[in-house]
């Protein structure tokens, strides 16, 4: 009896371990651009994202598994005057335009609230993108983070599965052991 416990503890951790694995599925990816420091005095600053960089832990977007529900895009900038707008365009044609302004503070660091245009188009460009920044100032970095959902009909990673499979396995052999 003590056995048919530890066999049922056994698999109970390996199913509870399999699903926490498989329940985290709407991660946050990210991407960014550290060290632009592009000097921006007359027109716009044209700055694009990777899909192969755009990440959440060691996972790769894929617009085909995940959709971008929302996010972010912060610019870090220097010497942007009091008053000074900053701008923000994230599409092709005319995109999607947010603006924010200066306080005179250097660096400082705008952060833009995606619309639903802005995230639907990077949803399409599967996280390959390019932007636009208009301002008169220094541009020192960029970074982009999308929240997401899992899209429907997927099964747990690998890991996951393999797990599950070897617990289920182990549990049978040490149950057909004490029965023989």
């Amino acid at each position: 009896m003590k056995q048919l416990i530890l066999i049922s503890g056994v698999l109970a951790a390996f199913l509870t371990a399999g699903v926490q694995a498989y329940a985290n599925n709407d991660p946050a990816f990210t991407n960014s651009n550290p060290n632009i420091d592009a000097s921006i005095a007359s027109g716009p600053y044209d700055g694009s994202f990777s899909d192969s960089t755009f990440k959440s832990g060691s996972i790769t977007f894929n617009n085909s598994q995940y959709t971008i529900t929302g996010g972010t895009m912060s610019l870090t900038t220097e010497h942007v005057p009091n008053g000074d707008s900053v701008e923000l365009t994230i599409g092709s044609g005319t995109g999607s335009t947010s603006i924010q302004y200066g306080n005179g503070s250097s660096p400082e660091t705008f952060t833009f609230t995606l619309d639903t245009e802005q995230y639907d188009y990077i949803q399409s460009e599967d996280g390959s993108f390019s932007y636009t920044v208009t301002l008169d100032c220094t541009l020192d970095s960029d970074k982009l983070i999308v929240n997401t959902s899992q899209s429907t009909g997927t099964v747990p990673d690998g890991g996951s599965t393999v797990m599950l499979l070897g617990g289920a396995l182990a549990t049978l052999g040490l149950m057909k052991r004490k029965i023989a």
